[in-house]
């Protein structure tokens, strides 16, 4: 049997972070359903985006409102797909694979 993720929304609000090689990238999910964000690769800020989210079942979906560093367009959607989550950490799958997200306090 199939076991199926609940994911309160409020519990997604606050500050996530996932390091992954030389990459480290922030999500702040605010209860308004909007979100901002860095990505850092090294120490250097290479993204500074912001936009909203909404979550749908076990799905995020993320349309960027902006990025003042231009990586990502603004207009541009995103959607992933929680694999774990819990009040401290989550796993979701993005179109460039797997990344682990922990909360930052």
């Amino acid at each position: 049997m199939e076991h199926l993720l609940e994911i309160p929304p409020d519990l997604l609000v606050g500050h996530w972070r996932a390091v992954q090689g030389p990459l480290t990238i922030d999500w702040r999910f605010q209860g308004d359903r909007t979100f901002s964000g860095k990505i850092a690769r090294r120490g250097e800020v290479i993204s500074d985006f912001t936009g909203t989210w909404m979550l749908e079942g076990t799905w995020l979906y993320s349309e960027y409102s902006g990025d003042s560093l231009g990586m990502i367009e603004a207009g541009s959607n995103d959607r992933d797909i929680f694999l774990e989550f819990d009040c401290n950490h989550f796993v979701v799958k993005t179109s460039r694979g797997k990344r682990r997200y922990e909360r930052v306090q």
